[in-house]
C-alpha cells in the first residue's frame, strides 16, 4: 500500500532552500544506505557509485533550472 504525503506549497519556494538538520541527517542515511545497499548487490565500487550519482545530481538541478530538458 503507497503512502501519498501532501506537502505545502511553501516547502517548494525555490528562493527558500532549507532543511532542518533532522531532515539533512535523515536525507544522509537514506542515501548512504542505499548506495551501500546497491554497491554490494552489483558489486561495485563506493566511488563509482557516488561518481554516478555526483553526475544524475548535476543533470537533474540543470533540468530543474530548465536547463535542460527531459527526454
Amino acid at each position: 500500500m503507497a503512502i501519498l504525503i501532501i506537502c505545502p506549497k511553501a516547502f517548494f519556494d525555490k528562493d527558500k532552500m532549507e532543511i532542518t538538520k533532522d531532515a539533512l541527517t535523515e536525507l544522509t542515511e537514506i542515501t548512504e544506505d542505499t548506495v551501500e545497499y546497491f554497491c554490494d548487490k552489483q558489486c561495485i565500487s563506493g566511488q563509482l557509485a557516488w561518481t554516478v550519482i555526483e553526475t544524475l545530481a548535476t543533470a537533474k538541478l540543470a533540468e530543474l533550472a530548465g536547463e535542460l530538458t527531459a527526454v
